[in-house]
């Protein structure tokens, strides 16, 4: 190709010529550029994100909430039971497992815009029975033992 300009080139195409001790190279499959913007997250997309959360443990006494990038936080906005989960985290152990629909609100501390989860279900396990407390279960497990030893012939445990 004769010295001439990148102008003359088309699409992907390239070209060169000798300058003396220099070799000259065109191109233009070099020069298209993506240029982007790496999209930042959002109260909505991060809430947008939190579809669940683990179930508690049996007898946790508070729950665990999701986590959220640095820069967020995240509480409970309401609680369909809040004398099993208050809206402050708080559990109460029922005493049967339960359901307990939590919507949570995420907030981005850097201008406190926020955002709510949709109604994520928790289901929170029963109390467990305390066999050691001295009374109560533990002397009605007691009593049924005592029962079962009395029907068992002799000799027989």
């Amino acid at each position: 190709m004769s010295p001439g300009s990148v102008a003359d080139l088309g699409p992907n195409q390239s070209g060169y010529y000798d300058s003396g001790a220099d070799l000259v190279v065109w191109t233009t499959h070099f020069t298209q550029y993506v240029i982007y913007t790496e999209a930042s997250q959002t109260a909505s997309t991060v809430a947008g994100g939190i579809t669940s959360i683990p179930a508690p443990a049996p007898g946790a006494t508070s729950l665990t909430s999701p986590t959220v990038p640095s820069g967020f936080t995240i509480t409970i906005a309401t609680s369909s039971n809040t004398g099993v989960v208050a809206t402050n985290g708080t559990i109460t152990p029922p005493a049967a497992a339960t359901t307990v629909n939590l919507v949570f609100t995420v907030t981005d501390t850097s201008d406190d815009t926020t955002a709510n989860t949709s109604s994520i279900a928790v289901i929170v396990p029963a109390a467990p029975i305390n066999n050691t407390s001295g009374g109560g279960n533990r002397e009605i497990l007691l009593a049924i033992d005592k029962h079962e030893m009395m029907r068992r012939p002799l000799g027989v445990r």
